[in-house]
């Protein structure tokens, strides 16, 4: 891939990864997981290193590398937080919110999302949020489909149970 078709890349997908991006690791970290997403994706392409792929897969890819670069930082600081207790994830708040009442429930939601373990939050935002199919999610996160589905159902129940118990 060339620059020039790698910027064109970026100019078409970029708002896409960044919101990505922001949902699984907050909006401190967001930014910069994908910046170091796409030097790692940069990278892949002018070394070859990347798989080999149709033009239109390329996309898909950078996907997964800005999931995997995600992952890394929501695990360090889940390590961070075992050791300091000092973990606090902030799940960013795109929508509109007309109400308090929706904005409670909102904020409710984003406590109980924050809860889940770096796996389920990664799968539960692909699927639930940004629309992926479980294949899909299999691929990006390079975990079979059985431990993608095992992922959400647990990410489910947990959030069930914490809306439940809150009420």
């Amino acid at each position: 891939m060339t620059a020039s078709e790698f910027r064109a890349l970026v100019d078409r997908e970029g708002a896409g990864w960044l919101r990505l991006a922001v949902r699984l690791a907050g909006a401190g970290d967001g930014p910069d997981v994908l910046q170091d997403a796409l030097v790692k994706a940069w990278i892949g392409f002018s070394d070859g290193s990347a798989p080999t792929m149709a033009p239109s897969e390329s996309s898909r890819w950078v996907v997964r590398v800005v999931v995997n670069q995600a992952f890394d930082v929501v695990r360090a600081r889940s390590r961070r937080r075992r050791w300091a207790g000092l973990f606090r994830y902030v799940f960013p708040d795109h929508a509109r919110v007309e109400t308090v009442e929706a904005s409670a429930s909102m904020a409710e939601l984003e406590r109980f999302v924050n809860a889940l373990t770096p796996e389920q939050r990664i799968a539960w935002v692909l699927k639930e949020v940004e629309g992926y199919s479980g294949a899909e999610i299999a691929t990006l996160t390079e975990v079979s489909e059985g431990a993608v589905e095992q992922r959400l159902l647990r990410a489910r129940a947990a959030l069930q149970r914490g809306l439940r118990d809150d009420a």
